[in-house]
């Protein structure tokens, strides 16, 4: 029986991941960060992987290791830090900090977590690796960026993308140093299950759908009396059918830049069939979607889930948002190239400068025309699972459950970013602003 240790496993596309991993007659082994005194890993945050786990459920094959990727011996008692390494045979790497705020804390978990697993790795008998990066390890890479490419003195948009880079660099350099059998797999930006339209990660694609939907509800309450709220008091639970409301608003992007988007589903089902292959040692994979969106493209199939007309993507000059000038964001970690037009708040409407408010930290994704060559998962997977297209009608699943699970406002994920938050007069404009920057419902 092999011996399979899963990291991240409380996260998104972990706790997918050990769903597909488990009932294959595979020892699994969740490692989960020691709570207390307790391995009490959220059920909610992992996915439900939990459900029935150790009781005769589906997934009761899961053990529960208490452990934390930030501490030396993974923060395990030695004895039984070297008693797990003569047991296990594969690590699947999945933890990984996605904020973009806090650098320190950002390198702890996705730069030295993967070391002292690395090193683990190399203890007892040698494991196969398997390593979760991210295809934005392309960074400021233009043009399409292939499964063998890495360094390519690319630079990158924020820290994040810098910690995986690291990551990456490291597993790579360890797996020459001392023959260790590695696979990395490179997803692109996750969002929900292409069935359920299930997440738990509001990030990205969700900062900017909820922005909107922010936006319409304020419209909504000034204008048509819209409470936003079910007769109990408690927030609405799923998206009001109303006619399409009119809100002009400029999106700081190009129209053509491609968002690659991908269902967790999809890039958990690769990882898992992926893993089998004999030929996949040692090679990178792209879990990017074949089938990019536009900028321009995605904007309408959000505007249309949401109900509302008049965003579209904005720059000037033949670039985003004017002359390309170097700007440091501190509040976010971002390190990109903006033009101080865009902070200059005067020349936004109300409505627009919510909605940088938002996401601001996601910017330099909608000026990128970055592309990822496939051929080596199109290779191994050969057909046998597909990337889904982001269609009009899997957008909209997305958002609805999103909006029904109320943004997953009990997940730390779904706050927005604190840095450059909007003022309580350009709160107020917004509230006010009739016949400015809305025009009303068509």
């Amino acid at each position: 029986m092999k011996t399979i240790l899963v990291t991240g496993s409380t996260g998104f596309l972990g706790g997918n991941l050990i769903k597909r991993l488990s009932g294959k007659g595979h020892r699994l082994l969740a490692l989960v960060r020691n709570k207390g005194g307790k391995a009490t890993p959220d059920k909610r945050g992992c996915g439900g992987f939990l459900n029935g786990g150790g009781n005769g459920g589906p997934l009761g094959d899961v053990e529960l290791v208490q452990g934390d990727i930030t501490l030396p011996l993974l923060g395990l008692p030695s004895r039984r830090f070297r008693r797990l390494a003569c047991q296990v045979s594969a690590i699947f790497h999945s933890a990984a900090l996605t904020d973009f705020t806090d650098r320190t804390h950002l390198f702890r978990t996705n730069v030295e977590g993967t070391r002292h697993l690395l090193q683990f790795a190399l203890l007892g008998r040698k494991k196969h690796f398997h390593h979760i990066s991210s295809a934005y390890v392309a960074g400021k890479f233009r043009g399409t960026f292939c499964e063998e490419d890495f360094n390519k003195n690319q630079g990158f948009n924020n820290s994040y993308e810098e910690s995986k880079f690291n990551s990456e660099t490291m597993v790579r350099r360890f797996a020459g140093e001392h023959l260790l059998p590695f696979t990395v797999y490179r997803p692109s930006i996750i969002v929900g299950d292409s069935e359920t339209g299930h997440t738990q990660c509001y990030k990205g694609f969700y900062a900017f759908a909820r922005a909107l939907f922010l936006i319409k509800e304020r419209f909504l309450k000034r204008h048509v009396g819209y409470s936003g709220e079910a007769s109990n008091g408690t927030a609405r639970r799923a998206p009001t059918k109303v006619t399409p409301v009119e809100i002009p608003m400029r999106v700081f992007g190009v129209p053509d830049a491609l968002i690659n988007l991908v269902p967790v589903d999809y890039v958990a089902e690769a990882i898992s069939e992926i893993s089998k292959r004999p030929e996949a040692q040692g090679k990178t994979f792209h879990l990017t979607n074949p089938h990019p969106l536009t900028l321009a493209q995605l904007a309408d199939k959000t505007s249309q889930a949401l109900g509302i007309e008049g965003v579209e993507p904005w720059y000037q000059d033949g670039g985003v948002m004017g002359t390309s000038t170097h700007l440091q964001d501190k509040g976010t970690g971002m390190d990109g190239d903006l033009n101080p037009a865009a902070h200059d708040r005067t020349r936004l409407s109300p409505t627009e400068r919510l909605f940088l408010h938002y996401t601001r930290p996601y910017i330099p994704y909608l000026q990128s025309r970055l592309s990822f060559d496939t051929s080596n998962t199109m290779n191994v997977l050969n057909g046998t699972v597909t990337c889904p297209k982001i269609t009009r009608s899997l957008v909209s699943l997305l958002i609805n459950k999103a909006v029904e699970d109320c943004w997953g406002m009990s997940v730390e994920a779904a706050s927005p970013p604190k840095a450059d938050a909007p003022t309580i007069d350009e709160e107020a404009a917004l509230a006010t602003m009739v016949g400015d920057s809305v025009c009303g419902v068509t």
